[in-house]
């Protein structure tokens, strides 16, 4: 009987009802929110994770650069705040590096041969400072950046030892 009325009511009708629309609707529109969070949270971290890998190619950078100069010294002169080093080279010139304060953060530059050039624009000003010894000198950098307000902090340190000694 039961049988009988269904066959003979779906016969009849052949639209949906307003109960297996608003269900459709709701589990479409559950699915699709729970996409948005799930998209928009491994974006954030997709950001973070390119903005962490800029930094540490920016560490790389720099210390490649001021190591083959260093390599190349005869001595180094640390300023009395940490933030001046400049390396003497054979040929009598020399090559100078700044930790320049800056507002969010702080650059790092190099003088050399009259020009001036950027390396970081990332740096902090803080964490970052140049220690010299007899024969070697210490580089600790502290790079940041901020991608969708969380700070994202990389540091490092580097001794580099004079070849010409």
């Amino acid at each position: 009987m039961v049988y009988h009325f269904i066959n003979k009511y779906r016969k009849g009708n052949k639209a949906f009802t307003l109960i297996e629309i608003i269900t459709v609707v709701a589990i479409i529109g559950i699915t699709s929110a729970l996409f948005y969070v799930t998209f928009l949270l491994n974006w954030a971290g997709f950001y973070n994770q390119i903005s962490r890998v800029n930094l540490w190619q920016d560490a790389n950078d720099i210390i490649d650069d001021v190591s083959s100069c260093g390599k190349l010294a005869r001595s180094a002169a640390v300023s009395s705040n940490h933030k001046v080093l400049t390396l003497n080279l054979p040929d009598g010139t020399s090559s100078v590096y700044s930790i320049i304060s800056g507002s969010p953060y702080g650059w790092l530059q190099k003088a050399a041969g009259g020009t001036t050039k950027i390396l970081s624009k990332n740096i902090g000003y803080t964490d970052s400072s140049f220690d010299a010894t007899t024969y070697s000198f210490i580089i600790n950098l502290a790079l940041k950046d901020k991608v969708f307000n969380r700070n994202i902090d990389v540091k490092t340190s580097t001794e580099i030892c004079f070849r010409n000694q």
